[in-house]
């Protein structure tokens, strides 16, 4: 018997325990495949602004448009064991605006998951995904930064009962932090 727990929000933890049948020999592998990625891009309307509007938070002056540095680093890692496979990602993300520096902010994404079977009939997967990342501007009024946080957990555990039949059954939480600036506590 094999327990698995993965750190959940406000110090709890998603703790599941599979049965992780295997034959006699079992063959154990990994990959580790970091990445880096830097862009720049332009935006000429950066807030979503209707024609004839401009903001007027930048360093230089009123304007729509600023050119947007981007760098992510990030690792994929995968293990594979027997039957099973566990991976883990984690991505973090640095955004830089030369007009609007108050728009400067940080993201991130981890994710992990376990996909598990015992012999041919039961099989399943636990998973964990958090992503912080920046509230898109058409989706919210005004020119201010507001940062977003999705956490969702998953567990699906599935039974073969007959060679075409296939009972699967996923039980999943997902919260949304999203706070602006009419609602605080969204």
């Amino acid at each position: 018997m094999t327990g698995v727990c993965f750190a959940a929000q406000r110090g709890g933890y998603v703790c599941a325990l599979a049965l992780l049948a295997s034959p006699g020999s079992s063959i154990a592998s990994s990959i580790v495949s970091p990445y880096a990625l830097a862009s720049v891009e332009h935006d000429s309307n950066v807030f979503y602004l209707p024609d004839g509007t401009f903001a007027t938070l930048g360093t230089g002056g009123t304007g729509r448009s600023d050119t947007i540095e981007k760098a992510i680093l990030g690792l994929d890692a995968d293990y594979l064991w027997d039957r099973q496979i566990a991976y883990a990602d984690a991505e973090f993300r640095r955004f830089q605006y030369q007009n609007f520096g108050q728009l400067d902010h940080d993201e991130y994404l981890l994710t992990g998951s376990l996909k598990w079977k015992t012999a041919s009939r039961l099989n399943g997967a636990l998973t964990l995904r958090r992503e912080r990342n920046m509230v898109p501007f058409i989706e919210s009024v005004g020119t201010s930064l507001y940062l977003q946080t999705l956490q969702s957990e998953s567990a699906s555990i599935n039974v073969r009962m007959a060679p075409e039949w296939l009972l699967e059954n996923t039980a999943t939480d997902m919260r949304l932090t999203s706070p602006r600036f009419d609602f605080p506590d969204l």
